[in-house]
């Protein structure tokens, strides 16, 4: 067990502090996106079914999400969030901004199932040929009734 954690340590997935104990790291992966992805197809793939709980869908202005974008901080930007889930299970907390010009039509759009590419092509009539993601592993934790 402790060489486990030795190793986990050196690889930077945990964090030991005196005193405090032994904390996942935060570790945050980025990379750019020259192919697509879909995590809707590689659950379906897997025999399971596939959905999303929209829990953010409007516009803002852009905010941090600025610069990546390559916008004015109060540009507008169209928000998404959506819970994905493998049948029952929650799997990953989705977060995207597109410039709200080119994609306000995803407003009145389902995004409760499939890919967000898919629905950028299918509602807003473009195709996405790049962008950029973080992923951040976290520990869920139940939300308060």
């Amino acid at each position: 067990m402790r060489e486990a954690l030795r190793r986990l340590r050196g690889d930077g997935i945990i964090e030991r502090t005196q005193g405090r104990g032994t904390f996942l790291a935060k570790v945050d992966i980025e990379q750019p996106l020259a192919g697509h992805y879909s995590l809707a197809r590689s659950i379906q793939d897997q025999g399971l079914a596939e959905h999303s709980e929209v829990r953010v869908l409007d516009t803002r202005p852009a905010g941090p999400a600025a610069e990546p974008l390559e916008l004015a901080p109060d540009a507008r930007v169209v928000h998404i969030e959506r819970l994905r889930l493998a049948g029952d299970e929650p799997l990953a907390l989705d977060r995207s901004w597109l410039p709200a010009g080119l994609s306000e039509a995803l407003l009145g759009a389902d995004l409760r199932h499939g890919s967000l590419y898919d629905a950028v092509r299918d509602t807003c009539g473009l195709r996405v040929t790049g962008g950029w993601e973080r992923i951040t592993p976290t520990i869920p934790r139940r939300r308060a009734p």
